[in-house]
């Protein structure tokens, strides 16, 4: 039997996904975006079948839809394990930003990933492909500003909506767990 983390490797180009590296015999996700210039932000102890998707690197959608209500924003990456049932939505800023933009960016994000759930249930033949799995939001915000104490703020019970995502402030190594949960 296929498995879900074996579906996505076979359905998505390599050219979207982010390696695990390991520092100091640690297991880390490193997401670099490029504002101008290279900015990275390191996630600590994953689970070993973590995938890494770079969401916004999926074609524009434009050509297909009008975009008057952001429709065709995605956020950054998306981190999915089958070992933790979790799939994390992840937005960089650089500084502050928009709120109600950020949340459309995680939810575009959330729309490509239900798309590759039915891409998986359709051609795959598998009828409970990313199901069951919880949702997690997280803006990370002033990735480009000099590090300083990570502000974690978790304004609401869970960050399972991308209204209520968990927000982060200049990141330094930020934990799996912390962002999963």
């Amino acid at each position: 039997m296929t498995t879900d983390m074996e579906v996505l490797s076979e359905m998505l180009n390599e050219s979207v996904l982010a390696n695990q590296r390991y520092r100091n015999n640690e297991p880390m996700i490193e997401l670099t975006e490029f504002v101008g210039t290279k900015y990275t932000v390191s996630i600590k102890n994953p689970p070993s079948d973590a995938l890494v998707i770079k969401a916004d690197s999926f074609p524009a959608v434009d050509r297909f839809f009008k975009c008057k209500n952001d429709e065709c924003k995605r956020a950054d990456f998306v981190i999915i394990s089958a070992m933790k049932k979790k799939i994390v939505y992840i937005e960089l800023k650089r500084g502050k930003d928009k709120w109600n933009k950020i949340v459309n960016q995680l939810r575009g994000a959330h729309c490509l990933i239900q798309y590759c759930q039915s891409i998986g249930m359709e051609f795959w033949g598998k009828s409970d492909f990313l199901v069951g799995y919880g949702n997690r939001y997280i803006s990370i915000r002033h990735i480009s500003i000099p590090k300083r104490t990570t502000r974690i703020t978790k304004g609401f019970k869970s960050n399972d909506s991308p209204e209520k995502a968990t927000k982060i402030d200049w990141p330094g190594v930020i934990q799996f767990d912390q962002i999963a949960e």
